[in-house]
């Protein structure tokens, strides 16, 4: 049986690697991986997209999983994993086909997360204020292009994305 190690972060303490095991023959799985132990943790599984962010304190994995609404009708959804607690998943959005998802500490008081989005021929990138739960849409790609892989700046002031179409041409973008 082979499987993918994906989307790995790295903590913001650097004592921890969170990471997406993708197989053939599972569901996809989040994991951490203590560094200076070697143990890891099943954080939660069905997830969705390849990308995993934490918050800037370590204490919250954000993350993309289905949501199995009926047999025809499959979403994603953002989730919170917080580590203390008993380590429980919050729902944060619903209905949202949210996938990829990054922490952005300097949007909003308790930080935003920025993600994309796919909703038939159209895909945006937008923004989830996590003390308000508002959702905006910061790009609208045009049809039939695929927004991917969000990431904030280092000083936050820029979000910057990968955009894919039906041609063969790939590029970054920024907003």
């Amino acid at each position: 049986e082979r499987e993918n190690a994906v989307g790995a972060r790295l903590s913001p303490d650097g004592k921890r690697i969170a990471y997406i095991l993708q197989s053939g023959h599972e569901r996809s799985a989040i994991y951490t991986l203590e560094i200076t132990t070697g143990n890891t943790t099943k954080i939660d599984e069905a997830v969705a997209g390849g990308q995993v962010s934490w918050s800037n304190d370590g204490g919250t994995l954000y993350y993309s999983k289905s949501d199995f609404r009926s047999p025809y009708r499959i979403g994603s959804e953002l989730y919170a994993h917080k580590s203390s607690g008993g380590g429980c998943a919050t729902k944060l959005t619903s209905d949202a086909r949210a996938k990829d998802p990054d922490f952005c500490s300097g949007i909003g008081k308790k930080g935003s997360l920025v993600f994309s989005t796919q909703r038939a021929r159209f895909s945006e990138l937008q923004i989830l204020d996590l003390e308000t739960d508002a959702i905006r849409t910061l790009y609208r790609a045009p049809e039939y292009f695929h927004v991917s892989v969000p990431r904030c700046s280092p000083d936050q002031k820029t979000v910057v994305f990968g955009m894919h179409g039906t041609d063969p041409f790939e590029a970054v973008y920024r907003v």
